[in-house]
């Protein structure tokens, strides 16, 4: 029992990693002026990124 918790924190670490680094990497663009369309875009980006975590953990739980 206490493997699966282990293992489940592991998955849950690794994806809120990858999608806070994808969300610092868009930013890292964003700030180099190479992604200036994105300008507009940005806060509902972020709120895209925090409600898809935020769905898969609440679906993980099931």
């Amino acid at each position: 029992m206490k493997k699966q918790k282990f293992f489940k924190f592991i998955e849950y670490f690794f994806f809120a990693s990858t999608t806070f680094m994808t969300g610092v990497f868009v930013y890292y663009l964003y700030e180099r002026k190479e992604l200036d369309f994105l300008k507009t875009l940005m806060p509902y980006f972020g709120i895209l990124l925090f409600a898809s975590f935020i769905s898969s953990v609440k679906y993980k739980k099931k």
